[in-house]
């Protein structure tokens, strides 16, 4: 407001082992944990490891768990089972992995994604970011640019497969709603229904790379 002050300090997180920095993430262990930060905006930028299988338990959640995502999510090949949302646009684990950020090594299963909008994946709703070695399973429903890993992608997708059952309008594709990047290495086995345009197994359209 135009007077001297004090810089505000950063959170103090008690509730998770390490700093979050990239050479000390913080620690996932248990479910509440991970709600936690997806309550916790100022987070969101921040470096994380999964160490355990973690369960949603069937809660129902309206948005992405985490919406806006810039840090790096090290799932250490462990994974996060019965996701459960009913929303808009933009719905999966991460609502947006955003340019800069990294998920890897991470399987999200049993999931159960519903919407009434557009970029909806059980991953990510969009990914900007490095996705590498991720699966999926499970169902997932969307409008335009729905898949089974990831609605749309404007990042790079490595070493992921899905195998979950897909329902879209436009732009539905078994991994890959709509690939506008890099997909290498990846697949899709499960299945996809389309109600209007451009529904392919592996991506409903692609102005990428596979």
């Amino acid at each position: 407001e135009g007077t001297p002050g004090q810089h505000i300090p950063g959170p103090t997180v008690e509730w998770l082992a390490g700093t979050g920095a990239k050479d000390d993430p913080y620690i996932i262990v248990n479910t509440d944990q991970l709600i936690l930060i997806a309550q916790a905006r100022a987070l969101w930028s921040k470096h994380f490891r999964l160490d355990a299988d973690i369960s949603l338990g069937g809660t129902i959640y309206p948005t992405a768990l985490i919406q806006e995502f810039t840090g790096t999510f090290d799932g250490n090949n462990h994974t996060i089972s019965g996701l459960r949302i009913t929303g808009d646009g933009y719905l999966g684990l991460f609502g947006q992995v955003l340019s800069g950020a990294e998920v890897y090594d991470l399987g999200v299963v049993d999931a159960d994604i519903s919407r009434s909008g557009a970029n909806v994946g059980i991953l990510a709703g969009q990914n900007d970011g490095v996705v590498t070695n991720c699966y999926t399973t499970g169902v997932v429903e969307g409008d335009d640019c729905t898949g089974g890993l990831v609605g749309i992608n404007g990042g790079s997708l490595t070493k992921c497969y899905s195998t979950s059952r897909v329902l879209g309008d436009d732009y539905v594709g078994g991994l890959v709603g709509s690939n506008n990047s890099t997909l290498a290495y990846s697949y899709s086995t499960g299945v996809v229904s389309g109600r209007d345009d451009y529904v392919g197994g592996l991506v409903g359209a692609n102005s990428g790379s596979v």
